[in-house]
Order: structure tokens, then C-alpha cells, then sequence
């Protein structure tokens, strides 16, 4: 037996790299001289089951050992301990696993949700007083209470910030790859998952637009970054409030925009649904201003400046019949 465990012993330095390389040769030599070329191929086997990939050399090479030299020479070992072995490091994984998932619950503070369903426009207090308006649509996510070193929310959609100034604790709206930096300050987020693009108003204040790409930027009031989502360019360009934000008192301000864009907002806005005859009418640009319409007057107004017809489908459904532009 002695002379099985010191091969037991060399297989085990073999497959975990502690042999040096002539110890290495020496060994592949002994093994097919000695006629164990299958014994060390079904020790490998073990080794490969029972070894995960940050291995602790010691306390496997111990475990393995410990099966192996429980068994006669010329052993094979039976499924059974095969199974054994594999469940006894699956076992220690998913308590390492259960162990650090419930760590982050039980140590996480927790979250509050506020969604703003389609037609829906919903003003939310902050823990630190800030106040968010979310637009129709649009999601914002924040814990129940900030941390000693920063308040951070996430939103999807569009919201209205007005951040109460901290200049100890930074405010941080994570959007749609973009992160904006402030520490007191009004502007406004429009980030949905849907549009091709994403932007950041400012209305008072300062604020550091970073976005994931690593690229960062310091706003001035009334300058606006607009992020293309394909190409990841940007823009920043100066902006008109009652445009931007004009949709937290129902205000929709079109200036010369394609009709594809205006129909996506006063779905949103109304939840409705609006289709059209043709592509082409899509392309067609507009310039109108709704003020707190009602759906049928906002219907009226469509068909005027398209030189079109609407036709109500079914309920909250709409097509807006024309040639095009």
C-alpha cells in the first residue's frame, strides 16, 4: 500500500502543478512503464470533479487522497462517490452563494418604486425634500433613505428635478446611460428606453453630465446635451423651458418637429393610440402648441395642420387619415 499511496501522492502534485518538470516527466514515464496509464486517467477524472476553479490545493488534494486510498489497488471509483464528491463542493457553493445574497438584502437599504402610467403625471417627495415630477410613462426609483455620502435615484422616462442643495451630499440621477451630478439645482431628464436619444436640460444651477462612454461635461443653465443612442455622439445646444418642460402643466410645444415624434408624445401624454394612413405622413413636420387640451380638441388640431381626417377606430384608438406632405 505504501506504494500506492506515494503514486496516489504524485498523481495528486502532477495534476495540481506542484511537481517540477522533470518530476513531471519522470512521472508520465513511470506511469506508462508501470502499466497505470488508466488508473491515473480515472484519478484525473476525480480530480476534474472535485476541483473548483480557485482551487485550495490542500484541502482537496487531502479529499481526493483520502477516497482514493479507500479503495484496493486496481480500484475504480463507483458512481456513487462520484456523486458524493461533486455534491459535497455544489453544497459549499450555494452556501457561499445564500450566504453573500443575504448579506446584500439584509444590509441594503430598501428601495421605493413610483411609476407614471401613461396619461399620468405624478409630483414625488424625496427623503432629503427634493422633489421629482415624473411625466406620463416613466419610472423613478430611489431608496426609502439616502446614505451619509450621496443621494442617487434611477429614472426610465422623463422627469422634472428640483434638488434641494446639499453640498455635502451629492444628488445623482442614473438615466439611460447617462449620470448626472448635482448638488442643487431644477432640470430636467428625458431618458425613454424607446427613443433615440436622451437629454438633459438645465434650468437652474450647475450640473455634470458623465456619460457611460466616459464622456463628461458641466451644464450651465439653459444648455441642453442631447445623447444619439446609435452613434453615441452628443450636442449641447441652448433650449426653450416651456418646450422642454412645458409637459409637467399639460403644455405639448411642437416647433417644427417630424409628426412620428408629436404622435409618441401625445400617446403618452393622452394614453391613446394613433395611427396613420402612410409612412410618408410620419415624415411630416409640424409646429403647433397644445395647451391642456382635451383628446377630441387634440384630434382637431391634428387633422387641421395635416390637412387630413381623424377617424376614432374603437375606444382611445385613433387613425389620422391624409396624403402626406
Amino acid at each position: 500500500m505504501d506504494k500506492d499511496n506515494r503514486f496516489y501522492d504524485e498523481a495528486i502534485r502532477h495534476l495540481a502543478g506542484e511537481s517540477t518538470a522533470e518530476e513531471r516527466q519522470a512521472f508520465e514515464e513511470k506511469i506508462c512503464a508501470d502499466g497505470r496509464k488508466k488508473e491515473f486517467e480515472r484519478i484525473s477524472q476525480i480530480w476534474a470533479l472535485t476541483s473548483p476553479k480557485n482551487k485550495n490545493w490542500d484541502r482537496i488534494r487531502n479529499l481526493v487522497a483520502s477516497k482514493i486510498r479507500q479503495q484496493e489497488p486496481g480500484f475504480s471509483f463507483s458512481e456513487k462517490t462520484v456523486i458524493q464528491m461533486r455534491t459535497y463542493w455544489v453544497a459549499a457553493s450555494l452556501l457561499l452563494i445564500m450566504a453573500t445574497v443575504g448579506a446584500f438584502f439584509f444590509l441594503r437599504t430598501p428601495m421605493v418604486k413610483v411609476t407614471a402610467l401613461a396619461g399620468e403625471i405624478k409630483t414625488v417627495t424625496l427623503p432629503d425634500g427634493s422633489i421629482v415630477t415624473l411625466n406620463s410613462k416613466s419610472t423613478l426609483e430611489y431608496p426609502k433613505e439616502f446614505d451619509k455620502d450621496t443621494r442617487e435615484v434611477e429614472i426610465e422616462g422623463e422627469g422634472f428635478f428640483e434638488v434641494e442643495s446639499n453640498k455635502k451630499k451629492p444628488f445623482i440621477v442614473h438615466a439611460n446611460r447617462i449620470d448626472t451630478k448635482v448638488l442643487g439645482t431644477k432640470f430636467n431628464v428625458k431618458a425613454y428606453k424607446e427613443d433615440k436619444t436622451s437629454a438633459i436640460s438645465l434650468v437652474e444651477g450647475q450640473v455634470q453630465v458623465t456619460l457611460h462612454e466616459g464622456e463628461s461635461h458641466l451644464l450651465h443653465p439653459d444648455q441642453q446635451i442631447v445623447l444619439n443612442k446609435e452613434s453615441s455622439g452628443t450636442v449641447i445646444k441652448r433650449f426653450d423651458t416651456q418646450k422642454v418642460a412645458g409637459w409637467k402643466n399639460r403644455i405639448l410645444v411642437f416647433d417644427n418637429i417630424p409628426l412620428s415624434e408629436a404622435i409618441k408624445r401625445i400617446e403618452r401624454t393622452y394614453n391613446v393610440i394613433l395611427e396613420t394612413s402612410s409612412k410618408e405622413m410620419l415624415d411630416c413636420r409640424i409646429s403647433v402648441t397644445l395647451n391642456d387640451e382635451t383628446i377630441e380638441t387634440v384630434m382637431e388640431i391634428l387633422s387641421f395642420v395635416t390637412d387630413g381626417k381623424i377617424e376614432s377606430t374603437r375606444q382611445r384608438r385613433y387613425k389620422l387619415i391624409g396624403k402626406g406632405c
